[in-house]
């Protein structure tokens, strides 16, 4: 099993939501670094990021998400469950994170809650 949250607003799931299958990439050690920067500081639905690092995508195992060679340990998995998060539930302090003044479409958003994606790992693997 895999989980992880998602912010609702966000463009991964609205691809969730069209197709339930999904891979992980994780890097290696000595991984180009700048690849985790650009992904995690731009948004899917205004840019195509594989085409923008130039990386490679690998034919999957098992689910129809492609594998990415520069980030070769995959995870390839297919969801079992979503759920959301319910904010008056978190503890005080925590509940900080989520002042409802940026929507998931701004950079630094916090508006709105997550989605706890349950996903079974139907294969897992390490590209060479």
């Amino acid at each position: 099993m895999l989980t992880a949250c998602i912010r609702k607003g966000r463009h991964t799931m609205s691809l969730l939501r069209e197709n339930s299958e999904f891979t992980i990439n994780v890097p290696r050690e000595g991984s180009d670094k700048k690849i985790l920067g650009y992904c995690g500081s731009r948004f899917g639905r205004d840019t195509d990021k594989i085409a923008d690092l130039g990386l490679t995508l690998v034919e999957p195992q098992v689910v129809s998400v492609p594998a990415i060679e520069e980030m070769p340990l995959t995870l390839e998995c297919r969801m079992l469950y979503m759920q959301p998060q319910v904010i008056a539930d978190l503890k005080p302090e925590e509940q900080k994170w989520y002042p409802q003044d940026k929507p998931s479409t701004a950079g630094g958003s916090n508006k709105d809650e997550h989605i706890t994606v349950y996903g079974e790992i139907v294969a897992a693997y390490l590209l060479d």
